[in-house]
């Protein structure tokens, strides 16, 4: 995207180090566990602690008419596992149903997906939870994915807070492919 290379550049293990990058010279390789740069940051009021809430891959955001060649390179697979998916939702079926329009502790998982948080009928959501939904939260993968990791401190980054108040207990999953596979299952299932 920044002309780093030509259009019809083709990365291998070959030619990945006949790249050069704009910042190259501002990069050394100093192989001690404790080295720092020295001088001052090339960058200002960055965080001293990133944190991690998603990945791409997980994520579904590759471009559609790349994703079969992208996906076939980097996980071996287009669509995580319906069936994988089914046995990790033992980990969700004591609180929520997604074959039928139950509630149970937690609100039906029926139709989830293009659902706006904290709006299934008949289910009474915390405040947090109908907060995120008045923002304009939406389940699809990206979202449901990004929630499934870390559940109330993504519902804390909607609304402002640093984790959201819930009923909920599950703490999340932190397995890529694990969340791939859930949300294929549930993808599946809801839809019936």
């Amino acid at each position: 995207m920044n002309d780093v290379v030509e259009e019809d550049f083709e990365l291998t293990a070959a030619t990945i180090g006949k790249i050069e990058m704009p910042n190259e010279a501002n990069f050394f390789i100093d192989p001690r566990s404790d080295a720092q740069p020295k001088g001052k940051p090339c960058m200002t009021d960055y965080k001293s602690e990133i944190k991690v809430v998603g990945r791409a891959r997980v994520l579904d955001v590759t471009p559609e008419g790349e994703k079969e060649e992208v996906t076939a390179t980097t996980t071996g697979v287009a669509m995580g596992d319906p069936k994988a998916g089914r046995t990790i939702f033992n980990k969700c079926k004591s609180c929520h149903v997604i074959d039928s329009s139950k509630n149970r502790a937690g609100p039906s998982l029926q139709g989830v997906f293009g659902r706006t948080a904290g709006t299934y009928d008949g289910f009474k959501y915390s405040k947090d939870v109908k907060a995120a939904g008045k923002t304009g939260l939406v389940w699809d993968m990206k979202t449901l994915s990004a929630f499934l990791v870390e559940p109330k401190t993504y519902l804390g980054s909607v609304i402002g807070k640093p984790k959201a108040n819930t009923r909920m207990a599950f703490c999340g999953i932190k397995n890529e492919e694990d969340i791939r596979d859930l949300i294929a299952y549930m993808k599946e299932a809801s839809a019936k």
